[in-house]
């Protein structure tokens, strides 16, 4: 019987929920105008006990951390073992806080999307790019999602078209030493 496949919860019980995804580790969240929901067994949410106003994106990197977007205040990242909140420090790079999507790529590189820009922030050292305008693609870039294909391809979907970045390992990225002895 197709009824007994869902399970619904009380309205009281939660606030509205405008979006929703799968943490890395595979949990379900929920995020709603001021708080994140993660379903740990079968649908019985816990609130995170943090305070960021209307959340909108979330992803779980490979060291657990959790990285929140708001549309209103920029980057967060969250510990949750220390349960420590704070404001990412890459906001200084964007010319645009609102964030609308976030994702990682194979190589743990964190991808940030706003309205206006595109940030890569290295795992390797935590440095930021941000790219400000992409060849026909500039001014708004309106981006309110991501993914990464199985080729390390990270895309973008906008309102104007999707537009993608080949994801680079930055342990590969190395100096060549070059000796330049008895040239003059």
């Amino acid at each position: 019987d197709r009824e007994d496949r869902v399970t619904t919860l009380p309205a009281s019980a939660h606030p509205p929920f405008w979006y929703s995804g799968q943490t890395r580790s595979g949990l379900p969240y929920f995020l709603a105008d001021d708080s994140i929901w993660i379903s740990r067994d079968n649908l019985i949410l816990s609130r995170l006990d943090i305070d960021v106003e209307t959340p909108v994106a979330f992803y779980e990197d490979v060291d657990g951390t959790y990285w929140i977007g708001s549309s209103r205040n920029g980057l967060f990242h969250y510990d949750p073992v220390s349960k420590q909140l704070s404001a990412a420090p890459y906001g200084n790079e964007q010319t645009d806080h609102s964030i609308r999507s976030l994702t990682g790529d194979p190589y743990g590189n964190i991808w940030v999307a706003s309205r206006t820009d595109v940030t890569m922030i290295s795992r390797k050292d935590g440095s930021a790019v941000t790219y400000k305008s992409l060849p026909g693609l500039t001014g708004v870039m309106s981006t309110n999602s991501s993914l990464v294909g199985r080729d390390r391809t990270v895309y973008f979907g906008s309102i104007y078209r999707i537009f993608s970045f080949l994801a680079v390992n930055p342990e590969m990225e190395r100096d060549i030493p070059l000796e330049l002895d008895g040239i003059t």
